[in-house]
């Protein structure tokens, strides 16, 4: 490698934007390998943007990410790199790669997210940007030698440095070309790992229907760094593996299904491609064994029994009919006329607490209306702050070394001044979802409830419903006490928004300053105002996160009850895929959720269970001494949970996918 002297400057463009910041020892790029150089920008990157956002490290969180993205790289064209994958904590809606293998989503993105199948085309267009080697593409385009060179030679940063980098890169932009063909990655790799590549069509549709609703900041930066997002769309329908009428896309994916336990959903893709391909005795052979997966051993046995009609040799369809004839019947324990009398009088507190969730979510509405009016003005000042930060590295392409400290530090509490923006802002929809979703969980209790009192249904159902309507009564309490707090807090995120100005004021005003003795001043000044900036914004995004506790616990408590009531619809058949497909998302064991269920808990408390399992590595026994309640399994393991933010995402996929799965199975009479 050659090297080379470098004068001692920098770039605004650095400063505002980029990943580029980093540069690289002051070497030129001309006869280095490009793996060495992406390789030394790796480490200093990566430590930026994890030292700015902190990393979520809950364990079931951890290894669902890493393996989703370690089978999509498998079926990459660039495997030698290692390749990390981790979840930041910010409530921005955002994804990027950076140098190495570094690829991140961010909490904001998990939660903004419907499903697993979404999270992971998001995933394969980051993976897409390194093996495309877009960041280094995007590095020489713009020859970035300066910051990055005082900070990795000489190891001077500090921590505003550090985040001042840090905040850069989520906003790091790519060419057209560049972001559509990582979205050909996402549909890609996402297809060969066995998800719905449709799925990115659906989040992208997503994006658009709340950009086009409320336009909210936090996903204005994922938006502003991709292209036209109906462009996007309109581009990936029109791919073979989104064909609808593709025989072999249609298996591909229904094999995924297959894989993460959707016996029922990936019933209907086999069904789908049969009907296009009627000659392929491989497709039906799938759709039998689907059948059988998801509980319709009658109709899976009369499929087998027509394959090997027609081919008596086919060893594979004998061996799995025998398995089915072989299965034991489903056992169910009706209720008892004791139970239904107890159903019956517990109807009319199930009904006070359907009309009091009606009304909370009326309120809920009214809030997230009257609280949407007071961020509005931040979010929009949030966006021109960050039009102004680039217009100045237009205006200023160079900066002298001796002041990229002070503009850096500015830089990082601009970023922590929005993020408490963010942070607030997310509340109002998680509060609205939350006690919507209430509403609903809460009529659709009483509907079980009035069936069982009619003496329909089975034994262990009540004491679910019980405590799914105590979870409901909890989650009301938990979303009134958080929408008061949030309104308190929009004081002083305006007052911070303030600070953020005066930042960017300051900044503007070293900028422009000629004078080698004025820059000095001015310079400690931007430092000092950055610093107590940091400082103030932390503490107000400290109050706003403990504000989203008590909603995110709500959602927690409605998840659970929506998957217990899912449970509940399931016809008994399929009880036992929906025990695999519990096992599937809390990184479980399937004969676990059958005891859990066998002890009297409905399917979103035995999830529940297996989730705190998984974050808190103990056995699902350890976590409940082996003995039945009347409490919530929320409170029961609360000692054991320090945050729910990992389960509550995992539900979250769960009941999406177990909900999917009921309704597809419905038209089979299991």
């Amino acid at each position: 490698m050659g090297h080379q002297a470098m004068p001692r400057r920098a770039t605004v463009t650095a400063v505002v934007l980029p990943i580029l910041v980093i540069a690289l020892l002051g070497i030129t790029l001309s006869g280095c390998d490009e793996d060495d150089v992406e390789k030394m920008l790796g480490g200093s990157t990566a430590a930026a943007i994890e030292s700015t956002y902190g990393v979520n490290n809950d364990p079931l969180l951890v290894e669902w990410l890493d393996d989703m993205g370690q089978t999509m790289v498998s079926f990459s064209t660039r495997q030698h790199i290692p390749y990390s994958f981790k979840i930041l904590e910010t409530d921005m809606v955002n994804a990027f790669a950076g140098p190495w293998g570094h690829v991140y989503v961010t909490e904001g993105l998990l939660e903004f997210a419907d499903s697993e199948e979404e999270v992971a085309t998001v995933v394969g267009h980051e993976i897409g940007h390194v093996v495309n080697r877009d960041i280094i593409k995007s590095f020489k385009k713009n020859i970035l030698f300066g910051i990055g060179v005082s900070v990795i030679s000489d190891k001077s940063e500090t921590l505003g440095t550090i985040a001042g980098i840090g905040t850069g890169l989520l906003s790091l932009r790519y060419s057209r070309k560049d972001e559509y063909d990582a979205d050909d990655s996402g549909r890609f790799l996402s297809y060969r790992a066995g998800y719905n590549p449709g799925s990115q069509v659906h989040f992208l549709q997503h994006l658009m229907d709340e950009k086009g609703r409320r336009s909210p900041s936090y996903i204005e930066v994922l938006l502003s760094t991709h292209p036209p997002t109906d462009r996007r769309i309109n581009r990936q329908v029109q791919m073979a593996e989104n064909d609808p009428q593709n025989p072999d896309a249609l298996v591909q994916i229904g094999q995924g299904y297959m894989r993460r336990a959707q016996y029922a959903t990936a019933l209907g893709y086999f069904q789908k491609a049969a009907e296009l391909k009627p000659e392929a005795e491989y497709i039906e052979v799938a759709a039998a064994d689907a059948l059988a997966a998801c509980g319709g051993d009658k109709q899976a046995v009369e499929k087998y029994q027509i394959i090997l009609a027609s081919r008596h040799n086919n060893l594979y369809a004998q061996q799995q009919l025998g398995l089915v004839q072989a299965k034991p019947p489903v056992v169910v324990v009706a209720i008892t006329p004791e139970q239904a009398n107890q159903a019956r009088d517990y109807l009319p507190e199930a009904h006070l607490t359907a009309l009091a969730a009606g009304t909370a979510a009326a309120q809920a509405e009214t809030f997230a209306e009257q609280f949407g009016g007071r961020i509005r003005p931040m979010a929009l000042r949030n966006s021109q702050i960050s039009n102004e930060l680039i217009g100045l590295s237009d205006r200023y392409p160079e900066i002298d070394d001796a002041i990229k400290d002070a503009v850096l530090e500015a830089n990082a509490a601009i970023g922590k001044t929005a993020e408490v923006v963010y942070s607030l802002e997310a509340i109002a929809p998680l509060v609205s979802s939350a006690a919507c979703g209430l509403s609903e969980v809460s009529e659709q209790l009483e509907e079980q409830l009035a069936q069982l009192a009619a003496g329909k249904g089975e034994a262990g159902h009540l004491a679910v419903i019980k405590r799914s309507v105590a979870d409901i009564k909890a989650a009301m309490a938990d979303l009134a006490g958080a929408q008061n707090e949030a309104l308190g807090l929009t004081a002083s995120a305006d007052q911070i928004q303030w600070r953020a100005n005066e930042n960017l004021t300051a900044m503007k005003s070293l900028l422009a300053c000629d004078e080698k003795e004025d820059r000095g001043w001015r310079s400690v000044l931007l430092s000092q105002l950055a610093s107590s900036t940091q400082q103030h914004a932390e503490q107000v995004l400290a109050a706003c996160r403990k504000c989203h506790k008590p909603v995110r616990r709500a959602q927690l408590r409605k998840l659970v009850v929506q998957a217990n009531i899912a449970g509940m619809a399931a016809p008994p058949a399929q009880r036992a895929a929906l025990d695999e497909l519990v096992a599937y998302h809390m990184r479980g064991n399937s004969g676990d959720v059958g005891v859990l269920r066998n002890e009297g808990m409905g399917y979103g408390e035995a999830a529940y269970v297996l989730a705190i399992s998984a974050s808190s590595h103990r056995a699902p026994v350890q976590l409940l001494g082996g003995t039945a309640s009347t409490r919530s399994v929320v409170d029961q393991l609360c000692q054991f949970s320090t945050s729910d933010y990992g389960p509550r995402i995992m539900m979250k996929f769960l009941v999406h996918s177990m909900q999917e799965e009921v309704v597809n199975a419905s038209p089979l009479d299991l």
